[in-house]
C-alpha cells in the first residue's frame, strides 16, 4: 500500500510520564503545539489502531495495516532508543497476559523439583549482580565471598558460608559445578515426619478400649 508523501511513517516512539509508549503517525502538513499534528497511533499495551477525529480514510486504513504488522510480532521485545530498556508488544492483550501466565506455571512446575533439590543441598540462588552489591551477600569481614567458576549471571552459594559459591551462565550449571566438587547430591532426599507414636495413645486407654478424646 502507497503512503501518501505528506505522511510520515517512520515509527516513532511516544513517550511522556504517565503514557504507555506507543508508534505515533503524524501529517507533516500540519502542525500542532509546535510538531507535525498526530493523525494516529498504535499503543504497544494492545496493539490496537486509534485514530484523532481529523485522520482521514486513506491513513486510517494504513494505520489498521500497521497494527496488524506488530499484531504478528506480540510478545517481541522492542527496544526503546531514548532509553536503556525494552517493552514487549501486547504486555496488556488479555491473551498474552494469560500464555504468560500459563508459561510461567508451566515452567515453575519444571523448576520446582531441582529448585527443591538445591535447598535440600544447603543452596540459594542469586543474580550475578545482587551478589556483587548487596551487604547481605558479604562475609563476616565485608568481603564478596569468592566465586568458582567463569561468565554467567546465575550465582548458586551457601547462605551459612560453609561452602563455596558457584558461578554459571545457568542454573544447572551451577549444579553441576559444586557436584563435580563433591558439594552437590543429586540422590539427597527430604527428610520424612516422624510416625506418631503408638505407646502415646496406648497410655490414655482403659482394658475396655475406651480412649478419652482431646479434642
Amino acid at each position: 500500500m502507497s503512503v501518501p508523501m505528506q505522511y510520515d511513517l517512520t515509527d516513532r516512539f511516544f513517550m511522556k510520564r504517565g503514557s504507555t509508549p506507543c508508534f505515533d503517525y503524524f501529517d507533516r502538513t500540519k502542525m500542532k503545539n509546535g510538531q507535525y499534528e498526530r493523525m494516529g497511533w498504535i499503543s504497544f499495551a494492545l496493539l490496537e489502531p486509534r485514530f484523532e477525529p481529523n485522520c482521514p480514510a486513506e491513513l486510517r486504513e494504513i494505520i489498521q495495516s500497521e497494527a496488524q504488522k506488530y499484531f504478528a510480532l506480540m510478545g517481541s521485545e522492542v527496544p526503546i532508543p531514548t532509553q536503556d530498556e525494552t517493552v514487549t508488544l501486547g504486555y496488556a492483550r488479555a491473551d498474552y497476559c494469560y500464555e504468560w501466565a500459563k508459561q510461567r506455571h508451566e515452567d515453575s512446575v519444571k523448576w520446582q523439583p531441582f529448585r527443591d533439590l538445591v535447598t535440600l543441598n544447603g543452596y540459594d540462588f542469586a543474580h550475578i549482580y545482587d551478589f556483587e552489591t548487596k551487604k547481605r551477600f558479604r562475609d563476616h569481614n565485608g568481603e564478596i565471598p569468592p566465586l568458582i567458576g567463569g561468565t554467567g549471571n546465575w550465582v548458586m552459594y551457601d547462605p551459612s558460608g560453609a561452602k563455596p559459591a558457584y558461578r554459571a551462565a545457568t542454573s544447572e550449571g551451577c549444579a553441576e559445578a559444586a557436584k563435580a566438587d563433591g558439594n552437590f547430591r543429586t540422590d539427597i532426599q527430604a527428610p520424612q515426619p516422624d510416625a506418631p507414636d503408638p505407646s502415646v495413645e496406648d497410655e490414655y486407654t482403659d482394658s475396655s478400649g475406651f480412649s478419652p478424646s482431646f479434642s
